[in-house]
């Protein structure tokens, strides 16, 4: 779906008009079940916003594909984040673009960089997070990533093993114990993984705001950048 098509929710509407205008104003036009770019477009022009300034606040946005949580472990394993946003962050303030990431993510990672994107990438034992920040043509693409199913299993291990060992006796006991050992080690079962299943659900969001902080930031950071600087030969 490109994002002309796209329907913008009310929360997202009213973030678009704010950077697009500010104040109260914003609020007020934001009441909608729903706005694609282009109706975006066509009302702030009949207010007098310049239909560019919607597009661009649209295109900051951090854009993710419908990520659907795991129903076993309580939370997603997978997550992609993208904004463009107008403006390019010259190569002399990688250093503030990776501060931003290792603040966001919590973690020092590793920097390259390919014939002018910019990637910073940690893999661990809980899975693999990567950033790119991509200037081209007077925009920045920000894309921010996570693939953590490795760490899902590793979380969900000892809840394997406990429900294994619970089994063992339950089996091997004659049927009047094992229905007795099956009705106190069966919940205590359930309960570990219960807990283990919030502790990943509770991971999982703040590996996703983690990524939506990086993508937001840069994006501002981009965004900041002041034209001249941008090109010391104009």
């Amino acid at each position: 779906m490109s994002s002309e098509e796209r329907k913008y929710s009310e929360d997202e509407v009213t973030e678009i008009l704010r950077k697009a205008v500010e104040g109260d104003r914003a609020k007020t036009l934001a009441r909608s079940d729903g706005m694609s770019l282009t109706e975006l477009k066509a009302i702030g022009s009949e207010v007098g916003i310049d239909p560019e300034r919607i597009e661009s606040a649209a295109h900051s946005l951090a854009q993710t594909p419908a990520t659907k949580s795991n129903p076993f472990v309580g939370g997603a394993t997978a997550f992609d984040y993208e904004a463009r946003v107008p403006g390019e962050i010259p190569p002399e303030r990688t250093p503030d673009v990776v501060a931003l990431i290792r603040r966001a993510t919590g973690k020092p990672g590793k920097l390259s960089e390919l014939h002018g994107t910019l990637e910073w990438r940690t893999d661990g034992d809980m899975g693999s997070r990567w950033v790119t920040v991509s200037p081209h043509d007077g925009h920045t693409t920000i894309r921010a990533s996570a693939r953590l199913g490795q760490g899902a299993v590793i979380s969900f291990i000892p809840t394997a093993i406990a429900t294994l060992a619970a089994l063992v006796p339950v089996l091997n006991a004659p049927s009047a114990d094992g229905n007795m050992m099956a009705l106190v080690l069966i919940p205590l079962v359930l309960s570990l993984y219960l807990m283990t299943r919030g502790l990943w659900s509770r991971h999982a969001r703040k590996e996703a705001e983690a990524l939506n902080r990086v993508v937001e930031e840069v994006g501002r950071l981009a965004q900041s950048v002041d034209p001249v600087d941008q090109d010391p030969g104009e």
